[in-house]
């Protein structure tokens, strides 16, 4: 028996009562299942459509905005990258997209007054400087304090909530390093972002271009959202900086992508010369 059930307000997923797990640890699994099926001959637009659709349901299921996100992004980078027809793929996706939003305007009669406070938080904070406005301007006056050499062994101002070592922990490096040490952070995983997809162009294997494209777009809409909303760019959701934040999944699940890629690019040799 699989269900819903929240923990600390975060949803997970029950295992028949013996084990919650937040529902994010699947998608290697769903990773690995589209890359064998987008190498069938049988595999085509419509099916893959499909398959996503029920895929993306049992996500929706357990509540978590953030992993249906993820997953489709992955899913979407995938498909593109296979070798299916682009003009069918852009078609498809022009239609799941317009049904989404359809969907949404028709659901904006059930969203309750503190979602859209939330919205209209991220767009002008001040106004709701008291409720869900808080923690953007907290986060951004801390961005500002941080300076260019940081606050290194003062954690006075930001240790007011776990948090600050997990979604938001872009915001205590930036405070404790400055902005010096955050921007050769952000270097660093721009690096490694960089280094995926040259790894990608040279692996001419299908299914591990498949692995690798998967894993790049997981670890890249990661790091994006993370920093962004660290940032105020984006809106608050909980998304962990892989291998930063604070927490033993998200490190294990990014310690197996980053598996995949290394393993696909020592073994890309290898296959071509079974293929020769």
């Amino acid at each position: 028996q699989f269900s819903n059930v929240f923990v600390n307000g975060s949803p997970r997923i029950n295992i028949m009562g013996l084990l919650s797990v937040d529902s994010i640890v699947v998608l290697p699994i769903f990773l690995l299942a589209w890359a064998g099926m987008l190498q069938s001959k049988k595999m085509n637009v419509y099916l893959a459509s499909i398959l996503y659709i029920c895929s993306a349901f049992l996500f929706m299921v357990t509540v978590n905005e953030q992993a249906v996100a993820i997953y489709s992004l992955m899913v979407a980078v995938m498909v593109w990258k296979s070798g299916l027809n682009k003009r069918k793929i852009l078609i498809t996706a022009a239609v799941l997209l317009t049904t989404c939003v359809s969907l949404l305007l028709i659901s904006l009669k059930d969203i309750r007054a503190y979602q859209f406070e939330r919205l209209y938080a991220f767009v002008t904070p001040e106004r709701f400087s008291e409720t869900s406005g808080y923690m953007p301007l907290k986060l951004e006056k801390l961005i500002e304090d941080a300076g260019w050499i940081g606050h290194l062994g003062s954690h006075r101002e930001n240790d007011f909530f776990n948090e600050m070592m997990t979604d938001f922990i872009f915001v205590t490096i930036t405070y404790t390093l400055g902005w010096a040490g955050a921007l050769l952070i952000g270097l660093l995983f721009l690096w490694m972002i960089w280094r995926i997809s040259l790894i990608f162009q040279t692996v001419k294997d299908p299914f591990g271009k498949m692995l690798v494209s998967g894993s790049f777009a997981i670890f890249t809409a990661q790091v994006t959202v993370s920093i962004g909303m660290s940032l105020g760019l984006l809106p608050i959701i909980s998304v962990s900086l892989p291998f930063m934040s604070y927490g033993a999944l998200s490190a294990m699940i990014n310690a197996f992508l980053f598996g995949l890629v290394l393993s696909v690019y020592h073994k890309k040799d290898i296959i071509l010369m079974k293929k020769i």
